[in-house]
């Protein structure tokens, strides 16, 4: 570089756009070059200008004199600033250096808190792992004053790990509506219409503001087909299972179901894989606060017809069989079978809150998120890769914990277990999950029976996430090709291998608990951490999408998938009226802040686009190609699932990418 005769170098100094990220601290810089040569000592300052301020871009022209010791092209920069000045906090984003007269530019991706009279070294594109990083010292510091800031919570060991308090750069920005979920669940049930039901068609008229728009459910919500249609490919499509064989415990014997079957015995049906159940048996003797509340534990049936629609052939509502809990068929009266299927979506809606969205999506997710960023230096590859998938998920737990799962909080309005309920399934469900089963999309679908398309047709959710699943493996690969191409790199990368084990060790011993990582926790074949990080990924990502992002279309209709149902469930086949239904629905059940409560939730899902904001850090150029053919590979597949919707009975557009 400072061979070349030219009148200017161009550095290029990116602030981060955070708060505090500014300073009027002095800062200086040097260049060094891959033979070890060195620029001068450069102070960076421009006269009678502000510069380093919050979000900023500062452009300094400097004399080629200045790097006329540089031999080679530049592969490093040393940054360092003092205390001076009003506020010398500084986060710096980016590091360019440009030589116009050759054409060529230097990257050093910096995203770091420089604090002061310490000399950073930065490599260019800074990606490599910690056995082939000339840093050591500099990255061991670092992670030591990140393991400070993410400190594990050890409040409550039974339930997944968070961090015991939320770090600022985890905090949500500035310009993010400062609402806690609360108060947003709150302000926007007053705006739905509250008056008295007199005929299930009058809860069509709730939806008095243009805050709400009336989910499609609201149409086919009493449809046998529609109940079905909601095991796929609703707010909770990972229960359905192919039965193999009628549970002991499910009182339904042969003569009940048959005229249910086009003709078939039970035992034709079977052997034909016409046959599935979802069981809510977690939900088993669970102790609710409310003592005038019931939450029932039920078994469901489902027959793929003919037409290839899966329909609900009998309920039962408790596990145990007991003269006062029958098995109701579609045959039973009109509004007790509607009662059936209502009281088995009260306790779905109850599991899915709990279980699926809040203790797997959320918590589990922040586990892994945690543990990433108390173990891979933001130097690491995989963290550049991972990071941004994890955003905002510590101050949006918080918030859970603090405000929606308060003592007379919100759940406990809108739901039937209330909060202490929700923590309890959360342990409960613990005890069997497995990330090598629940976070993989191709084994969960095997391990349930239902990988098969000619077994199960319209199983959107499993459609639709394959294609993503195994757009995000083919990504993974080629990424982690590029940083471990040595066979042996894996078990020699320290900072992978000690976040894997902390995930891995127990909560009572400090680590997150979670079973079923590839390895038991010590990875060391590239199959292993492809799996892994792709698992990840999808979690993060699509199967939050799914199971977050159709909330309000299930829940947003109050019939359709009640948290809260008043009364007791049936414990005959007497025949019952519309009022049963209607009082069952509106008496006490907090049905408005329900409503409410899924539109929230559905929106902060609903946000961001895959591919587009997760390249942040990836400014190697080898990652950067890979990402790029990724995004690619997903906008053809967003053209798929919509050439697949074109066709469909009912659209399924939760796995879009562009509205991941």
């Amino acid at each position: 570089m400072g061979n070349n005769q030219g009148s200017h170098i161009i550095v290029t100094v990116k602030t981060g756009d955070r708060k505090c990220a500014g300073t009027n601290a002095s800062v200086w810089f040097v260049a060094k070059d891959e033979q070890g040569n060195s620029s001068d000592e450069i102070k960076l300052n421009q006269l009678f200008e502000s510069n380093f301020d919050r979000g900023k871009k500062d452009v300094f022209e400097l004399s080629k004199s200045k790097f006329a010791a540089l031999t080679s092209p530049v592969d490093r920069i040393e940054i360092w600033r003092d205390y001076t000045g009003l506020t010398s906090t500084w986060f710096l984003e980016t590091v360019i250096i440009e030589d116009p007269d050759c054409n060529v530019q230097y990257t050093f991706p910096v995203f770091r808190w420089i604090r002061p009279s310490y000399k950073y070294v930065i490599l260019q594109y800074d990606a490599s792992l910690p056995q082939e990083d000339v840093n050591t010292e500099q990255r061991e510091v670092e992670l030591e004053e990140t393991r400070r800031t993410y400190k594990l919570s050890t409040a409550d060991t039974t339930l997944p790990i968070q961090v015991a308090q939320v770090p600022d750069d985890e905090a949500f920005p500035d310009d993010f509506k400062r609402c806690s979920v609360v108060e947003l669940v709150e302000t926007r049930a007053e705006q739905l219409k509250k008056d008295e039901w007199t005929c299930l068609q009058d809860i069509g008229g709730i939806y008095a503001s243009e805050e709400f728009y009336i989910p499609k459910c609201h149409l086919f919500w009493q449809e046998d087909w529609c109940f079905g249609y909601q095991r796929l490919n609703g707010v909770n499509p990972l229960l359905i299972k192919l039965c193999s064989e009628i549970p002991k415990k499910f009182a339904v014997s042969d003569s009940m179901i048959k005229p249910f079957l086009e003709g078939q015995s039970v035992k034709t049906a079977l052997k034909n894989n016409k046959l599935f159940v979802c069981d809510l048996e977690i939900l088993k003797d669970l102790v609710i606060p409310n003592e005038e509340l019931t939450i029932c534990a039920p078994i469901a049936l489902f027959y793929l017809d003919k037409r290839n629609t899966l329909v609900p052939i009998a309920i039962q509502l408790f596990q145990e069989r007991s003269d006062d809990n029958p098995v109701f068929l579609p045959s039973d009266d009109h509004y007790t079978w509607m009662l059936a299927k209502l009281w088995y979506n009260n306790a779905e809606a109850n599991h899915h809150l709990a279980v699926t969205y809040i203790g797997t999506s959320c918590l589990l997710t922040e586990s892994v998120g945690l543990s990433m960023h108390r173990h891979l230096s933001i130097s690491h590859p995989l963290f550049k890769m991972l990071a941004p998938y994890f955003t905002n998920i510590m101050a949006a737990n918080s918030d859970i914990m603090q405000n929606l799962l308060a003592d007379e909080g919100v759940v406990d309005r809108v739901a039937t277990i209330g909060a202490r309920g929700v923590k309890k399934i959360i342990r409960k469900s613990l005890e069997s999950w497995r990330f090598n089963v629940n976070s993989c999309l191709p084994e969960d679908v095997v391990k349930r029976g239902v990988s098969d398309i000619r077994v199960l047709p319209n199983y959107f959710y499993r459609d639709d996430g394959m294609l993503l699943y195994y757009a995000i493996q083919n990504y993974v690969i080629k990424y982690i090709m590029v940083y471990y191409a040595d066979p042996d790199s894996i078990q020699n990368d320290t900072e992978l291998q000690n976040w894997l084990k902390e995930m891995a060790t127990c909560r009572d011993d400090g680590g997150m608990g979670i079973e079923g990582l590839p390895g038991d926790g010590s990875v060391c074949k590239p199959e292993q951490l492809q799996d892994l990080v792709t698992s990840i990924i999808f979690t993060c990502t699509a199967q939050q999408a799914a199971v977050g992002g159709a909330m309000y279309d299930t829940y947003g209709f109050p019939p359709n998938y009640p948290l809260k149902l008043s009364g007791a469930p049936p414990t005959d086949k007497t025949p019952r009226e519309e009022s049963d239904v209607l009082t069952a629905l509106q008496t006490d059940t907090n049905w408005d802040q329900g409503v409410a409560l899924a539109q929230v939730l559905s929106d902060t899902v609903n946000k961001g686009i895959l591919g587009d904001g997760d390249s942040v850090y990836l400014y190697d150029p080898r990652a950067a190609e890979i990402h790029t053919r990724f995004v690619a590979e997903l906008d053809e597949i967003g053209k798929v699932i919509r050439d697949r919707n074109s066709s469909r009975d009912h659209c399924y557009h939760y796995l879009i990418p562009g509205t991941i």
